[in-house]
């Protein structure tokens, strides 16, 4: 195993400083603003976890993303139970703040509407290479994403004609529900998929144009010649294969010696 060249060691310190002075800022802002008053932070008058939760929520999801990116089709068993333990132990968690009225949380007031507004980009974020995962989906979840569309709707409809104030829909017009839609739908259906074929297309044909064979014509008389190709072996740049009139063999590249 080689070791890290100076340059990366530097460069790695550089930024383990820098996450460490942004921490003890933080640190300093959140204990000034919340112990010592300080009114210029803003954090007196947003002290409660829907302020934090609708300042992080997005931000949090974007970090995770490049981890979804390089991550397989398939969430690991070790990864997924406890995703959903979270997700479960957070719904819990909503539900006794809006029945125990834990003014702490700031959550009492805000409708469906408000939390859809804080956090369905997030979730279209974390989930979105999920929604263009083929082997993933399974014909029973179109059904069932369907089924709950179809739901969804019905509600819809009732939260207005009712109307259901909890539900915060009754207020909003057609152009509302587009602003909080369009970004959403528009990730997982169009430009996910689009930006992920050009890059595909893209390291495809890199990789295409790194394996075309290079020709030689090795002239053995003035009146004979061979014609050879040389491509270039997969898994191995030190590897090729050396084809000479319809004949392939596997050579090795070794750098020249002077001697």
């Amino acid at each position: 195993m080689g070791s890290d060249s100076p340059d990366s060691a530097v460069n790695r310190s550089q930024r383990r400083v820098g996450a460490l002075l942004i921490v003890v800022a933080v640190a300093v802002v959140v204990w000034g603003g919340y112990g010592r008053g300080w009114t210029w932070t803003g954090l007196t008058a947003n002290a409660t976890l829907w302020a934090w939760l609708k300042l992080l929520a997005l931000p949090l999801a974007l970090a995770t993303l490049p981890l979804w990116l390089r991550s397989r089709d398939r969430m690991a068993g070790t990864r997924r139970a406890p995703l959903m333990a979270a997700t479960l132990v957070f719904g819990v968690f909503v539900f006794l703040a809006y029945y125990l009225q834990w003014a702490w949380t700031g959550f009492a007031g805000n409708t469906l509407w408000d939390w859809f507004e804080v956090l369905l980009l997030p979730v279209v974020v974390v989930t979105v290479k999920f929604w263009n995962a083929e082997r993933t989906i399974q014909p029973w979840h179109r059904w069932l994403l369907a089924l709950l569309v179809a739901g969804f709707a019905v509600f819809v409809v009732f939260a207005y004609l009712m109307p259901i104030g909890w539900s915060g829909f009754a207020d909003n017009t057609l152009f509302d529900w587009v602003r909080l839609l369009l970004i959403p739908l528009l990730m997982p259906l169009l430009i996910v998929p689009t930006t992920t074929t050009w890059f595909e297309r893209g390291i495809r044909e890199e990789e295409e144009s790194e394996g075309e064979p290079v020709k030689y014509e090795i002239w053995l008389s003035p009146d004979r010649k061979l014609t050879a190709e040389l491509v270039p072996a997969s898994g191995d740049d030190r590897a090729a294969d050396l084809v000479v009139d319809g004949a392939m063999d596997v050579v090795r590249l070794t750098p020249a010696t002077s001697g």
